[in-house]
């Protein structure tokens, strides 16, 4: 519409007398500022887009942070329990009276020293945003 408004002005149309001309020449700049305005909510809904993918980022990351540490913690004692379900006859920790609790403490103090891992890397994340 801006460019027929355009042809109409700039050209010597016998057809278009000058009261019309000055209603055209009206509509014309209308019709620019219109544009001019739909271009600038155009970039502000961009931005306020990407602002509102940023904070969906961090907020997924965070909780990616929070699975990885989560894993870390269970498949070390997964691997531990892993190994002593394989049922072999000669693993030394299986004829001892006490190889059950070794291997059950063995799991909690590899769980516990990730969770504590993880703690620490969580705090050293938070210090170091600030």
């Amino acid at each position: 519409m801006r460019d027929v408004l355009n042809q109409i002005l700039r050209a010597d149309q016998p057809l278009v007398s000058a009261p019309t001309r000055v209603y055209f020449q009206d509509v014309y700049d209308h019709t620019l500022r219109l544009v001019e305005q739909v271009d600038l909510h155009r970039d502000i809904l961009t931005g306020v887009m990407d602002a509102m993918m940023a904070q969906t980022n961090n907020r997924l990351n965070q909780v990616m942070k929070t699975l990885t540490g989560i894993s870390t913690i269970l498949m070390s004692a997964a691997l531990i329990s892993g190994i002593y379900g394989m049922n072999f006859k000669n693993m030394p920790e299986l004829n001892t009276r006490y190889g059950y609790y070794f291997a059950l403490g063995s799991m909690v103090a590899v769980a516990g020293a990730g969770g504590l891992l993880q703690a620490d890397q969580v705090v050293l994340t938070k210090v170091m945003a600030f």
